[in-house]
């Protein structure tokens, strides 16, 4: 996943994960230290927990020093063995490792959620498998920009986090004009063959046409629609060789649909492929997306 909490949850399991290094002498002694950090002598009895930048003595033996570890480890109780003590030490390890993994457990289920979230809602660079999903239940993802009665433009915090210059932002409101003009063009035209009202056309929102066009669409017929487009982007049908005789809910889902491409392609094509995808991925998809099904025939 590419999102922030994701990561941050990511580095939440692996510090679940993470246990301390104990280091248990029975004869001799041993000078143990953490890459970085200071030393500690360890003797025949005793133990050290290593952790990051830091060593200790956690289990005292016959040198009587009296330290103990902190809560993570407990202590060691007057007149045990070296062998009792750590015994006592290794028990208070193996809970921790369980509390450990079971907060690592919840943490995975926890991302697992996150994950799912993230694809339901995830309009760019749907993958074949996403895309096979949404074909079994006839749904449909888009992104274009608000239709309104005005075009679309270039505001100023969109040019600043792009960092485009005057002549970029006018090539990019220049294309933003033609698209709004054609797709207005569009669905006028759609309108009137739907209504064969040609006095109010003009006066209307793209949103109000969109919508009498769908309403007055059979519902059969949409579904069928839905699940015609839904199988041509995962590839598991072929789009036709022309849309001339299709129906105006179909034509209606073409345009709509391949409308958030059309419009990369054609910025693309005036300030070049990488600004035109940062514009589009700057809110995954432009600033109307739409996730919709309405059943399968």
């Amino acid at each position: 996943m590419k999102s922030k909490r994701a990561a941050a949850a990511g580095a939440l399991v692996g510090a679940a994960v993470a246990t301390a290094v104990l280091v248990s002498v029975y004869e001799g002694k041993v000078l143990s230290a953490p890459k970085g950090g200071e030393a500690v002598e360890v003797a025949a009895g005793e133990a050290a927990q290593m952790e990051r930048g830091a060593a200790r003595l956690v289990v005292a033996g016959p040198r009587g020093t009296g330290r103990a570890p902190s809560a993570a480890g407990g202590s060691a109780r007057p007149g045990d063995t070296p062998a009792a003590a750590l015994a006592r030490r290794n028990q208070q390890l193996e809970r921790r490792a369980r509390a450990c993994a079971a907060e690592n457990e919840t943490l995975r289920q926890q991302l697992a959620g996150t994950e799912g979230k993230a694809s339901r809602s995830k309009q760019l660079d749907l993958s074949q498998e996403e895309l096979r999903r949404m074909a079994k239940r006839c749904e449909l993802r888009w992104d274009l920009p608000s239709l309104g009665t005005d075009p679309p433009s270039i505001g100023a915090k969109t040019r600043e986090r792009l960092g485009l210059n005057e002549n970029e932002v006018a090539l990019m409101n220049q294309v933003l004009g033609e698209y709004h003009k054609q797709m207005l063009a569009r669905l006028r035209k759609l309108y009137v063959e739907v209504t064969g009202d040609e006095k109010v056309v003009n006066s209307l929102s793209p949103r109000a046409m969109i919508s009498e066009i769908s309403d007055k669409s059979p519902r059969q017929e949409t579904k069928v629609v839905y699940q015609r487009l839904a199988r041509e982007r995962a590839g598991l049908q072929r789009p036709p060789a022309s849309t001339a005789a299709a129906s105006p809910m179909e034509r209606l889902m073409r345009l709509l649909t391949s409308a958030g491409d059309r419009l990369e392609r054609a910025i693309a094509a005036k300030i070049g492929p990488d600004l035109a995808r940062r514009h589009r991925e700057l809110r995954d998809g432009y600033g109307s997306r739409s996730r919709s099904r309405v059943g399968c025939p």
